[in-house]
């Protein structure tokens, strides 16, 4: 069953329509919708025993709560963003012969910063991609650790570091957990980290005596999904260049690019530092494999939160990367061209809330009605369409929900389309049956008139809703695709 595009965005419509009229009324908060009694409770610790305040004060572990709250046998898990690909054959051939071999060299400490063939191929890999040259390169156990090093090395406790709305949820309770401050700065219209925006933000930062130490960017992002061009990002290395402050480039969807977008890395002689994964490209989430790339100058502190933090990546991932560097770029693509199918069945489930058709990575932004409760929403659609979301508040933009293509087969992409389609059907109705019933309870300073006044008289507006969005022909003869549940 298909979703046209037309009975939804009327719905929609009617939710904004109705969001005005009540502009002056006293606003309400999102409504919760009723939900299943769940168990479960948290343990408190004496205040003599008690956490830090940083740990305790910084976002959630999103994802995990969302997961261990809802996802069960048979929910589609679009909260998390991995690919659905396993690694290439030849890393899973490398890690059983490793395996066998049982050399000494995988249970013993390797060297800080990697091993050196690992290294050699990483620096050519960063040469011929990226246009990267000159730059130390340290192999961390995953994109993550690569930021957590980073932050800890650039910011002392008080600094103020810069994120990008919508940001990186992580790259956040990072900076927290260090007692690094987070400002957040606005993107564009269409999520793209604004050069103006980010000079004016800067500016503002030093007429209060604000120290801001780095800048973060995520590209392709996520959650946004938006590339950043090239001519941005000379803009964005120019302010930081201008300013004195590190600009941090995120880079682990550097291969999920669609429409003939074109991933580019940040670089300078000074000042930028990038980071890469192997989780997202070639499957290796598991095996936690990143790097990041930074000027020669900051060597020996990176050395020192490597060596305490992990001490190194585990040997046996690292020669599973090696593999997967000698397979190449070309198998991710081609992996990567596998998600088409996702990403337009994704797309065309929600094109009529209107969310922006981003051109990398694999997340869309969702608007949910305002009406509704990000993680009631999200119990809605996973109760009863086995969809499992992450809420937009997590990344700076409450109100919305991420969806995470990258884990849907081409096998499984028109199923779970056909899903999406119904619960943004659903999450729509909820959300005006719930704005409809505000706006009839609402006294009108000259009483009951105009059209709340024939609402109420008429007292059908739901069934004449469903009886205009559930009719079978549409005026071009065509079945309207929204129906109600049996």
């Amino acid at each position: 069953m298909r979703l046209h595009a037309q009975a939804l965005s009327w719905g929609l419509c009617m939710l904004v329509y109705a969001d005005v009229c009540s502009s002056n009324a006293t606003p309400a908060s999102p409504t919760k919708l009723p939900m299943p009694p769940r168990g479960g409770s948290s343990d408190q610790l004496p205040l003599r025993f008690a956490a830090s305040d940083r740990a305790a004060n910084a976002a959630p572990a999103v994802i995990e709560e969302v997961c261990e709250k809802y996802l069960k046998p048979g929910v589609t898990n679009l909260a998390a963003g991995y690919s659905y690909w396993a690694p290439p054959p030849q890393c899973i051939a490398e890690a059983q012969k490793l395996l066998t071999e049982n050399s000494m060299e995988l249970h013993r400490y390797g060297a800080c910063l990697g091993l050196p063939e690992l290294l050699k191929l990483l620096k050519q890999k960063l040469e011929k991609e990226n246009g990267i040259r000159g730059r130390e390169i340290m192999v961390t156990a995953g994109a993550n650790m690569a930021f957590v090093n980073v932050a800890m090395c650039l910011c002392n406790p008080g600094d103020t570091a810069i994120l990008f709305k919508p940001y990186y949820f992580s790259h956040r309770v990072a900076l927290e957990l260090h007692g690094i401050t987070p400002m957040y700065v606005d993107c564009d219209e269409e999520l793209i980290p604004s050069a103006l925006k980010l000079q004016e933000a800067l500016a503002a930062a030093k007429e209060q005596g604000i120290r801001v130490k780095m800048v973060t960017i995520v590209t392709p992002g996520n959650p946004s999904g938006s590339v950043i061009p090239q001519q941005r990002l000379q803009d964005l290395i120019k302010v930081c260049a201008d300013n004195s402050i590190w600009l941090v480039s995120d880079e682990t969807y550097e291969y999920f690019t669609y429409d003939g977008a074109e991933h580019k890395s940040p670089h300078a002689s000074n000042g930028v530092i990038n980071i890469f994964s192997f989780s997202k490209s070639y499957g290796l989430a598991g095996w936690r494999v990143g790097y990041v790339a930074y000027p020669p100058a900051l060597h020996d502190v990176m050395l020192k939160a490597q060596d305490t933090l992990v001490t190194n990546c585990p040997i046996i991932s690292q020669k599973v990367a090696v593999a997967a560097l000698k397979v190449g770029p070309s198998w991710v693509r081609e992996k990567v061209k596998t998600l088409q199918n996702a990403r337009e069945a994704i797309y065309e489930a929600i094109e009529p809330l209107n969310p922006v058709r981003s051109k990398g990575a694999f997340y869309y932004m969702i608007k949910i009605p305002s009406m509704l409760a990000e993680m009631d929403t999200i119990g809605l659609l996973a109760e009863k369409y086995n969809l499992l979301f992450t809420p937009g508040s997590a990344f700076g933009m409450p109100g919305y929900l991420r969806v995470a293509f990258g884990a849907i087969s081409p096998e499984d992409s028109e199923e779970v389309g056909m899903r999406m389609m119904k619960g943004m059907s659903e999450m729509v109705r909820a959300g005006l049956r719930l704005s409809f019933d505000l706006q009839r309870s609402i006294p009108m300073a000259s009483g009951r008139e105009g059209i709340w006044g024939l609402l109420d008289r008429e007292d059908k507006l739901i069934v004449k809703e469903s009886q205009l969005i559930n009719r079978n022909r549409s005026a071009e003869g065509k079945d309207f695709a929204i129906e109600e549940d049996d």
